[in-house]
């Protein structure tokens, strides 16, 4: 139990003037003595302070001569418990407050985890605990841990979404496809089966893929990962990728089964596309009519299509 009565994690803690914040040693050194109180993480301040008197009054059931630590002066033949209480309440700190600076550092403490789902036809905004802003696109999920916010700004992507960073540390976005990190900018990232694309608008973004390749973005750049590695794309600006957050959507030789599972996205319908694999698109729609976006991809590529129930269309070459 030593090792929980740090003079600078304690003075620290209490928010002492002379309390300079301990190294990242100290701190794991007091956070794994407090882990050995066995007190788990999800349980509130009050919960935590009760088990952690009655471990201690298990242990102190009957008195004994306690032998004072260096600097830590200790009544002698007093209950042990007595001689306790300065480390229950380093204790009780460490477990309640370091927890929140460790909580995604330490795969062993249980993190509470937002999550946000767009469905089809939708989009939606979200405002991050730091004031950052995330523009979801429909059929877009995003995940992040509301506790420890602070301490590493991360969130996990599926879909595609617009990103508005707050001013502060670095920012990551993860997705299964490859990460983009930042600091204070604005930038999209589109992370589907169909692809893995980053557009930066403002700032300067870092993009990483899965097996190492990096590439920084600044402002009107993007890039894209095609056949395993990752390279700038100028065949659409970031002004046209950022777009769909006005109801606009670009393509440059994009493949028919991309541009369709978008308007299904976004229309809230199935579009079959069976035999379709090889046919590319360059151009754009528009949201709003169902009807009339479909004719401006079909009729300039010699397509058709028909309708198969309520909600399905099957494009016809």
């Amino acid at each position: 139990m030593g090792e929980l009565y740090n003079d600078k994690v304690h003075n620290w803690l209490n928010g002492q003037p002379d309390g300079a914040p301990p190294d990242d040693a100290e701190l794991t050194r007091a956070l794994e003595a407090a882990s050995r109180l066995k007190v788990p993480a999800k349980r509130t301040q009050a919960e935590a302070w009760a088990m952690l008197e009655a471990q201690l009054e298990e242990e102190t059931t009957e008195e004994a001569t306690v032998v004072p630590l260096v600097g830590v002066p200790l009544i002698e033949e007093t209950p042990q418990k007595r001689a306790y209480w300065p480390y229950m309440a380093v204790a009780a700190a460490i477990t309640l407050v370091l927890v929140g600076y460790f909580a995604l550092r330490s795969p062993d403490v249980s993190v509470q985890m937002a999550v946000v789902t767009t469905p089809a036809a939708t989009m939606q905004q979200v405002n991050l605990p730091d004031a950052s802003e995330v523009r979801l696109n429909a059929s877009s999920t995003i995940e992040y841990a509301e506790q420890g916010w602070e301490a590493e700004r991360a969130v996990k992507l599926e879909g595609e979404a617009f990103f508005q960073v707050a001013k502060g540390q670095s920012f990551t976005v993860q997705t299964p496809t490859g990460s983009v990190q930042v600091l204070g900018t604005a930038f999209n990232v589109y992370a589907r089966e169909t692809g893995f694309r980053v557009a930066c608008e403002e700032g300067k973004v870092a993009v990483t893929s899965p097996d190492g390749q990096s590439l920084t973005l600044t402002a009107g750049q993007a890039c894209t990962l095609q056949n395993g590695q990752l390279m700038l794309d100028n065949k659409l600006s970031a002004t046209q990728v950022t777009a769909w957050r006005e109801g606009k959507f670009f393509f440059h030789e994009a493949p028919y089964t991309e541009v369709f599972q978008e308007m299904a996205r976004q229309y809230g319908v199935v579009i079959l596309t069976e035999g379709m694999e090889d046919g590319r698109f360059t151009g754009q729609f528009t949201q709003g009519d169902l009807e009339t976006a479909l004719q401006v991809v079909t009729l300039p590529n010699l397509l058709s299509y028909e309708r198969v129930g309520t909600d399905s269309v099957r494009i016809i070459r």
